[in-house]
C-alpha cells in the first residue's frame, strides 16, 4: 500500500483516509460553488433593479428641476416684457381701480376691451393661457376670465410676494397641484407673478400663465425613455456579469474535475506525490496567472465597451452606423424617439426611408462624395417621421476606419432642429408683420440711436420729409430740426436722457426741416428703449399741416364773422346816430338859407360867412353820407367795386379813428382804373385792418411827422393788368425774423391785449380767394409798404 508521510508532524494517512478526505473536501467544494452562484444571482439582481429605480427617480428630479428653472426663467422674462408693453396703459388704471368697487371694476368697459386688445395682440403666437392684473389691494382688475375679475387675491401668497418685490412663479399640474390663488386647471402651466412698478413704488401685480403641457409631457415621455434605457443597461450588465460567473464556474469545476483525476493519480502514485502536487500545483498557479490576465483584460474593454454603450445609448442626439452601402446596422434609443421606427424596423434597411423629398438630390451626392473622401460632412435634412409628419435634422456623418486606416461604417450624429426652425420661421413671420405694419401706417417712424444717429425709417418718413431711406439711415436725426435746435439738439438728447428713464415718453408739437428746407408743423412722439447693449429712441412724426391749416381756417372764419357781426352792429348804430345828425343839419340849412334871402348885398361880410357856414354843413352831410354808405350792411356776393371811392370813404372813415388823429392821411388814386368784381365788405376790411396797423406802427416813430399814404395804379399789361393798392408808413418798420412770421395766425409785436395778431393772415385769406397777392417791403426805423394786387378781369373768383 503506498503512503505518504507528513514533513510537519510526521503523520502518513492512508490511502482509504485520503481517499475519503478528498472525497469530502470534493462535496464541499461543489457545494459552496453552488451556494456562492444563487447568492451572487439574487443579490445582483435586488441591487441592479434598486439602483435602477434610484438613478430613474434622480434623473427625473433632475429634468424637472431644470424644466422649473428654464419655464420659470423664460416665464418671468415673458411676464415682465408684457407688463412694461402695457405699463404706459395701465398705471392710471391701476390708480383708478383702488377707488372702485368689485361691480365698478367689473363694468369699467373703456379699459378691459382695449386690454383685452392688446393683450390679444402680444398673446398671439404665444403659449400664454391667462393674464391677470391685481391692484395693491389684491382685488383682480382685469383677467383674461372675466370671470375672475373682481375677486379678492389678498391672501394669495404669490400675490404677497410681489406687493413685496419680488418675482415668484408657481407649478400648477394639471388636476394635481393648484396654483397659488387655489384654482386647479385643466393643463400644465407656469404662473408668475411680477411687481408693477412707478418711481420704484409697486403700483400693483401682474400675473401671466404660461402653458408647459407638451413640455411636461415631453418629460413624461423622457422619463419613461429612461427607465426603459436604465433597465435595459442593467440587463444587459446583469447578464455579462452573470456569464461571466457561470464561465468562471464553469472553468473553476473543469479544473476540479482536474484535481479529482489528479487526486486519483495520487493514490496510484503515492510515492511521488509530493512531486506532482508540487508540478501540477506550480501548473495550476501559472494557469491561475493567466487566466486571471485574461480575466482583467475582458474586465476592462467591458468596462470601456459599457461606457461607449452608455454614452450613445443615453445620447440626447440621434446616432446611427451603416455599412458601406448605407444599410443601417445600428440604431440608439433617441433614433426611434424621434423617427417613430423602432430599432427592428429599420435595422438593414436604408436611411431613405427617411426621405421627405424636400431636400435637393444635389444635397446627398455632395454627402456621398464627402464620406467616401474619408471627410466628414455636415448639413441639414428635412426628414418624414413614421406618422408622416416633417422634421429637420441638423447631421455630422463621419466615416470609421479600422486599425489598418481602411473605411468600413459610416456613423450618422443627428439632433432634431424642427423647434429651433419653426422658431427662426416664427421670427421671420413676427418680423415681416411688424415690417408690414410699419410700411402701411401713415406716421413716420425712425428708430435712433443714444448717439442721435439714424438706424432705421420707415416709408412714411421717405414720403413727409423728401428725403430716401439711404439718405436718412446713418445721419444724425438733427438734420430734421430747423435752426437753432439743430445745433442745441445732441444737449437736447442729454437732457432727455438725464431726466428720463426706459419706458419714458414724450410728446409735443413743433417744426421739423425738410429735404429742400421747407419747415413742416410736426406732432412728434420719443420714446425711451433700453437693450441689452444701450439705449434707442422710437420717435413717431405726424404731419399736422392740414390740421394747422384747419386751425387757421376757422380762427380767419370766426375773426370774419366777428368783423360781420361788429359791421352790423355799427351800421344799427350809425343809422340811428346820422337819423339824428341829419334833422339839426337841415333845419340849420333852412335857417341860413332863409336869412341870406332877407339880407341885402350891403350885408356882404355877413353872407360870406354864411356862405361859409353852409360850406361846412354841406361837408357834415357828405361825411354822414358817406359814414352810412360805409356802415350800411353789405352783401358777401361778388359785384362791381370802385377801388377809388372804397379807398376815399374808407380813409374818411378811418380818419374819425383816435388812433389818426395826429397821423396825416394821404390818398393818391389812379381816376382811370375801371371797376373790378369783388366783394366791397371784405377789400374794405383788408383796408382797414392795413391802415391800422400801420397807425401802431408809429406809436414809436420817434420827432418824425407820423404819414400814411394810401395809392392805387394799374400795372401789367393789355393781357394781364392788374390793378394794385399800395399803404405805405413812415413808422418804425420790421427785422426780417418778422417778416417771415407777420403772415401767421396768432403772430403778433404787439403787447398782450391789444392785437390778436390775425389782421395780416386774415388780409391774407380774404385776397387769396380774390385770386391777389399780398407783398410787404419793410425797412426798419423807416417804414413799410403792402402792396395789394388784384386782376382786373378776375371772372374765376374762388367762394368768398
Amino acid at each position: 500500500m503506498l503512503s505518504f508521510k507528513n514533513k510537519s508532524n510526521g503523520y502518513t494517512p492512508s490511502d482509504d483516509q485520503q481517499g475519503a478526505d478528498s472525497n469530502l473536501l470534493l462535496s464541499k467544494g461543489e457545494a459552496n460553488l453552488f451556494q456562492l452562484l444563487r447568492y451572487f444571482s439574487i443579490t445582483s439582481l435586488i441591487t441592479m433593479l434598486l439602483g435602477g429605480i434610484l438613478i430613474n427617480i434622480h434623473f427625473n428630479k433632475i429634468e424637472e428641476r431644470s424644466l422649473m428653472q428654464m419655464g420659470e426663467h423664460q416665464n418671468i422674462a415673458m411676464t415682465k416684457a408684457f407688463s412694461n408693453s402695457l405699463w404706459p396703459s395701465l398705471r392710471g388704471f391701476l390708480k383708478k381701480t383702488v377707488e372702485l368697487d368689485k361691480n365698478q371694476i367689473k363694468d369699467h368697459t373703456m379699459m378691459i376691451p382695449y386690454l383685452d386688445t392688446m393683450l390679444g395682440r402680444l398673446m398671439q403666437d404665444l403659449m400664454v393661457v391667462k393674464i391677470k392684473i391685481f391692484n395693491i389691494h389684491g382685488i383682480t382688475v382685469y383677467s383674461t376670465q372675466s370671470s375672475q375679475i373682481g375677486e379678492d387675491q389678498s391672501k394669495n401668497v404669490g400675490f404677497i410676494s410681489a406687493m413685496q418685490g419680488k418675482a415668484v412663479s408657481n407649478l400648477v399640474h394639471r388636476n394635481g397641484f393648484p396654483s397659488f390663488d387655489g384654482v386647479v386647471e385643466d393643463r400644465d402651466m407656469i404662473s408668475t407673478y411680477v411687481p408693477l412698478r412707478k418711481n420704484g413704488k409697486i403700483q400693483g401685480v401682474f400675473e401671466l400663465y404660461y402653458d408647459i403641457t407638451i413640455q411636461l409631457s415631453h418629460h413624461e415621455q423622457s422619463q419613461k425613455e429612461i427607465a426603459f434605457g436604465v433597465i435595459s443597461l442593467f440587463s444587459i450588465l446583469y447578464l455579462a456579469l452573470f456569464s461571466i460567473i457561470r464561465k468562471a464556474d464553469s472553468t473553476i469545476k473543469i479544473q476540479h474535475g482536474q484535481l479529482t483525476s489528479l487526486v486519483k493519480k495520487i493514490r496510484n502514485y503515492n510515492e511521488t506525490l509530493e512531486q506532482k502536487v508540487e508540478d501540477r500545483t506550480e501548473t495550476l498557479k501559472i494557469t491561475n496567472a493567466v487566466l486571471k490576465t485574461e480575466i482583467e483584460e475582458r474586465q476592462q474593454a467591458e468596462g470601456e465597451l459599457l461606457k461607449l454603450t452608455q454614452a450613445v445609448e443615453q445620447s440626447p442626439a440621434t446616432v446611427m452606423i451603416t455599412d458601406l452601402e448605407g444599410n443601417i446596422e445600428y440604431v440608439n434609443p433617441k433614433f426611434s424617439q424621434v423617427t417613430g421606427y423602432s430599432r427592428a424596423e429599420v435595422i438593414r434597411k436604408k436611411p431613405s426611408i427617411l426621405k421627405s423629398g424636400k431636400a435637393n438630390s444635389v444635397t446627398y451626392e455632395k454627402m456621398w462624395y464627402e464620406i467616401s473622401s474619408g471627410r466628414e460632412w455636415r448639413g441639414e435634412f428635412h426628414n418624414r417621421r413614421k406618422d408622416g409628419s416633417l422634421f429637420w435634422e441638423s447631421a455630422s456623418i463621419s466615416p470609421i476606419r479600422n486599425k489598418y486606416g481602411k473605411i468600413t461604417h459610416y456613423v450618422a450624429v443627428k439632433e432634431d432642429i424642427t423647434e429651433f426652425k419653426a422658431a427662426q420661421d416664427s421670427l421671420k413671420n413676427s418680423e415681416m408683420r411688424l415690417r408690414t405694419i410699419l410700411d402701411s401706417v401713415g406716421e413716420g417712424i425712425v428708430g435712433v440711436k443714444e448717439s442721435g444717429e439714424i438706424e432705421s425709417c420707415n416709408p412714411a418718413m421717405v414720403r413727409i420729409f423728401g428725403y430716401t431711406a439711404d439718405e436718412l439711415i446713418g445721419e444724425n436725426v438733427r438734420i430734421l430740426t430747423p435752426e437753432p435746435h439743430r445745433t442745441a439738439h445732441d444737449n437736447y438728447i442729454k437732457k432727455f436722457l438725464a431726466t428720463t428713464k426706459p419706458g419714458d415718453s414724450l410728446k409735443r408739437e413743433g417744426l421739423a426741416c425738410k429735404k429742400d428746407g421747407s419747415l413742416l408743423p410736426i406732432e412728434l412722439g420719443i420714446i425711451q428703449i433700453q437693450t441689452n447693449s444701450d439705449i434707442r429712441f422710437i420717435a413717431t412724426v405726424h404731419d399736422i399741416s392740414e390740421r394747422k391749416k384747419a386751425e387757421k381756417d376757422i380762427a380767419l372764419s370766426r375773426i370774419t364773422q366777428a368783423h360781420h357781426e361788429k359791421m352790423a352792429s355799427l351800421g344799427t348804430l350809425a343809422a340811428g346816430i346820422l337819423h339824428e345828425i341829419n334833422n339839426p343839419t337841415a333845419a340849420i340849412s333852412g335857417l341860413l338859407e332863409a336869412i341870406q334871402d332877407n339880407l341885402g348885398e350891403e350885408n356882404e361880410d355877413t353872407l360870406s360867412y354864411l356862405k361859409m357856414m353852409d360850406e361846412q354843413i354841406s361837408r357834415i352831410s357828405n361825411i354822414t353820407r358817406d359814414v352810412s354808405d360805409l356802415a350800411a350792411p353789405q352783401l358777401e356776393e361778388i359785384q362791381l367795386v370802385d377801388i377809388n371811392s372804397l379807398a376815399e370813404k374808407t380813409s374818411n372813415l378811418m380818419r374819425f379813428d383816435k388812433r389818426l388823429q395826429t397821423i396825416e392821411l394821404s390818398l393818391d388814386l389812379d381816376r382811370t382804373l375801371p371797376a373790378i368784381s369783388a366783394s366791397a365788405s371784405q377789400l374794405r376790411q383788408v383796408l382797414i385792418n392795413l391802415i391800422i396797423n400801420a397807425a401802431d406802427a408809429m406809436e414809436e416813430n420817434g420827432d418824425r411827422p407820423p404819414k400814411v399814404s394810401i395809392k392805387t395804379s394799374k400795372t401789367g399789361d393789355d393781357v394781364n393788368a392788374f390793378l394794385k393798392i399800395s399803404v405805405t408808413d413812415n413808422g418804425i418798420g420790421m427785422e426780417s425774423d418778422v417778416m417771415d412770421k407777420v403772415m401767421d395766425p396768432f403772430f403778433t409785436t404787439k403787447p398782450a391785449g391789444k392785437g390778436t395778431g390775425l389782421g395780416l393772415s386774415l388780409c391774407y385769406s380774404i385776397i387769396d380767394k380774390h385770386d391777389g397777392t399780398i407783398e410787404i417791403e419793410s425797412t426798419s426805423g423807416k417804414g413799410s409798404t403792402v402792396d395789394i394786387v388784384l386782376p382786373l378781369t378776375n371772372s374765376n373768383l374762388k367762394e368768398i
